[in-house]
């Protein structure tokens, strides 16, 4: 139970992040993609105008303190949002 209050939390601060950071608001579909996968996929199109605050907000941030990442698919240019669920993240 504690578990799971604790990814809702960190589900909450990605929210926040994309939103503060990069202008990003996510969809309640894509909100509920992310509780149950703890990845969103995005196309070039879909993030074209975030993207800049999203690399901003992850080369300055420490990789110890974010919880989430983001990569791209360099074959068709989409891009993954992934939550990094480690145990000392959750503890």
């Amino acid at each position: 139970m504690l578990q799971k209050i604790r990814e809702q939390e960190m589900i909450e601060e990605i929210i926040e992040d994309l939103e503060l950071q990069a202008g990003l608001k996510l969809s309640p579909l894509q909100i509920k993609m992310l509780q149950l996968t703890q990845h969103i996929f995005f196309t070039e199109q879909e993030l074209k105008d975030h993207i800049s605050g999203i690399t901003d907000y992850l080369k300055n941030t420490p990789a110890d303190e974010r919880i989430w990442n983001c990569y791209q698919d360099l074959s068709d240019n989409s891009y993954v949002l992934i939550v990094c669920l480690t145990p000392s993240k959750l503890g």
